[in-house]
Formats: C-alpha cells, structure tokens, sequence
C-alpha cells in the first residue's frame, strides 16, 4: 500500500492516549519464527468458483467444478491445495508409483499428481499426517516436552480457534462471497518446546489464519438489504458452502484430538499393514489385534 494509506487519524491517535486497541491489518510471513514451519493450505467451500463473479469466465468456473466433483470439497467442504514441511511418511507415497520408471522421473507430472493425491485426501488422513512427527530428530533439551505432549496442546488450540471461527461465521449478520478462499494451518515442527516456557507460548505460535481474498467479497448489512433476490440467494447459497467446509474442517480437528488424546483407557490396540497403491485402493498385508493388560506401575 501507499503511505498515504497507512495514515492514522486523530481519533485513532486520541483513542490510543486513552488506552483503547488500534485494530490494523497487520501482514505478515507466517515462516517468521518458525524453526521448520508444517502448514496445510486448505480452499474452503463445496464449490470454489461461480460463474461470472470477480472475472470468472463461465468456461472457467465449469472446469473448477469438475475439479471440486473430484476433490475432498465435494466430500467434506474443503481440499488440501498445499503441504509445507510434509512429514516424509507422506512424501514417500509417490502418486506415480503405477506409472513406469519414465513417467515417474517427470517432475512436473510427478507435481501435478501429487497435488491431486493432496486434493482428494479426506480430513481424518489430513490430520494424522499434519501430526506426524515420528520421523523428526530433536536435539535434546533439558525438560522439554515429549512429542505426543507437544502434539495434544497444538491440536487442542487449533481445535478452538476453528471452532471460534466456525461460531463467528455462523453468528455473522449477512451471508458472504468468500469464494476460492483458504484456511492456513500451521506449527513450528522443528522444535520441541521446554516445559519451563509454558504452553501458553506454544498457542501463540499455532497458526489458524483465513487468507487469499481475490475473488471474494465482504458484504455489509446495507448492501444486502439492496440486493435483488437473485444476488441475496446467490450470497446465501455460498456462504452455507463455506460455513460448511469450516465446520467440517473443526469437527474433523475436534474428532481427532478425541481419539488420541480424549480415551482414557483401551482394550485393544488393532495394528495393520498395508501396501500403498497409486491407482486403486490400499491393500490389506495384514494385521493384528492386542489386547491391552493391567499391569502394575513400575520404575
């Protein structure tokens, strides 16, 4: 922006010598301060394009949605367009892998497919993914906080901020054309904090950001009240795809914070061991189920 844009006026100025907040819009890398950032970039809505809307072509807005048909955004809302600090367990799953030698070594087929395995990836896999660590080497630190504990305090603050977010688009005043627009999930996974720090600390670092504003817009209560029916249905008619995606996207947050970290006690732990397929569905090797004993705590 211009400077003259950023000026601050004399009622903003004299609000701060009393003590009130100044709201900015502040821009920012979300990498700063990240030792290694993980980030999931999430495009939110059943449909991610309309037709004649912020210069959207017809022809262009069709071929979206036959992108959207065959993506996770038809299934629950939302897709994964990008992966930052993949954890290798997945970066080892090459989409190509059914292709021959030839095609599997062409780099811009090899992104291309990878990006489509990202897009038709369901939430539940997105997460245990974005929570995978095993792989990652820490320098040791005195009293630093082991990774399962680490993982419970980052998913715990990125289940409540999206659950705030989907509570604030629900309790917004006039629906909005927030197509094409993302979610950015992200944490530090390239330290493990010390105790002593606090996990206060480690909240504040949890990244749940909306971003990528070019085809939406913001509406306003006296905008809406002026529109033709055909606008106001069109408006309506998106923002429940949006809403949806974030409270799929939170509930999906909220399930897996349950089944790691909310049950106290198990009775079995069932392991299994699948092959990875390219072109169709996994196969099963085998597996196994353990059943879980009482036993005496010991030192």
């Amino acid at each position: 922006s211009k400077g003259e844009d950023l000026k601050i006026s004399q009622e903003e100025i004299d609000g701060i010598s009393k003590g009130e907040d100044l709201k900015l819009l502040v821009m920012r890398n979300l990498f700063d301060g990240k030792k290694r950032l993980r980030l999931l970039d999430l495009k939110i809505g059943t449909a991610t394009a309309a037709k004649n809307w912020q210069g959207k072509s017809s022809f262009r807005a069709y071929k979206q949605r036959v992108v959207d048909s065959s993506t996770n955004s038809t299934t629950e809302g939302y897709r994964l367009e990008g992966f930052d600090g993949m954890p290798e367990s997945l970066n080892s799953f090459n989409p190509l892998l059914d292709m021959g030698d030839r095609l599997m070594e062409n780099e811009v087929a090899k992104k291309k497919a990878k990006r489509a395995q990202l897009q038709s990836m369901i939430g539940q896999k997105i997460f245990a993914h974005f929570l995978d660590l095993h792989t990652e080497s820490y320098a040791a630190r005195e009293n630093q906080y082991m990774r399962a504990e680490y993982l419970e305090i980052i998913l715990h603050e990125l289940t409540m901020q999206l659950t705030k977010l989907f509570t604030a688009c629900k309790n917004f005043p006039v629906p909005q054309m927030w197509i094409g627009s993302s979610v950015a999930l992200g944490f530090d996974c390239g330290i493990l904090p010390s105790r002593s720090d606090g996990d206060e600390i480690i909240r504040k670092s949890v990244i749940v950001n909306i971003f990528d504003w070019g085809r939406s817009e913001f509406n306003t209560s006296e905008k809406y009240e002026n529109m033709s029916d055909k606008d106001s249905y069109r408006r309506r008619k998106y923002w429940n795809f949006y809403k949806k995606g974030i409270a799929k996207l939170a509930w999906n947050a909220a399930l897996t914070y349950k089944n790691r970290f909310g049950i106290s006690k198990w009775s079995t732990v069932n392991i299994k061991v699948m092959d990875f397929d390219a072109m169709k569905s996994d196969d099963l090797i085998g597996e196994v189920n353990i059943p879980i004993e009482e036993t005496p705590l010991t030192t």
